[in-house]
């Protein structure tokens, strides 16, 4: 089908989700077809490349980066996603690929949402895997909803990802 034309610029590095089968995609540019998406960045390498190959197509991007819990530059904490450097590492591949970025606090819903899950699942015994239930209900859920009420087609990240069609 024509409206996978953004994940087939990689069977492995672009996720990419629809709000349907007839909004994408949704301009004409430079004789072209366009869409307006939002793409995910965490700062980090796959998100950056992924920017810049739907860029390079020709798609109306914007940046988006999630900050899910305060961590100060100084606190030594290394590895994990959504800090401060993670946030201005994003911001400055947006500045140097020439696109709008956005950083989006979704601190109270990681809290209520991730947090309260991990502990009420560690309380019971479990170990839960937080990075999925953010996965789930922050990055592809809560950001899925905010991007359509924005009027994005689609939003990508720099998930490794099949697409398969139903």
């Amino acid at each position: 089908r024509s409206d996978f034309s953004v994940g087939a610029l990689s069977n492995s590095l672009l996720r990419v989700s629809y709000k349907g089968p007839n909004s994408f995609p949704t301009k004409t540019y430079n004789g072209g077809i366009m869409s307006k998406i939002l793409i995910m960045m965490s700062g980090g390498v796959d998100s950056s490349v992924a920017a810049g190959l739907l860029l390079e197509q020709g798609h109306d991007v914007t940046g988006v980066t999630l900050r899910l819990a305060d961590s100060p530059p100084d606190s030594g904490r290394v590895g994990g996603c959504c800090s401060l450097a993670d946030v201005e590492d994003a911001r400055c591949v947006a500045r140097f690929l020439g696109i709008p970025h956005y950083s989006l606090n979704d601190k109270e819903v990681f809290q209520r949402t991730v947090l309260a899950n991990f502990a009420e699942e560690y309380q019971s015994g479990r170990t839960p895997n937080p990075c999925y239930r953010c996965n789930q209900w922050i990055k592809f859920d809560h950001v899925m909803k905010w991007a359509e009420g924005l009027d994005f087609d689609a939003v990508a990240t720099g998930h490794y990802a099949r697409i398969e069609e139903e």
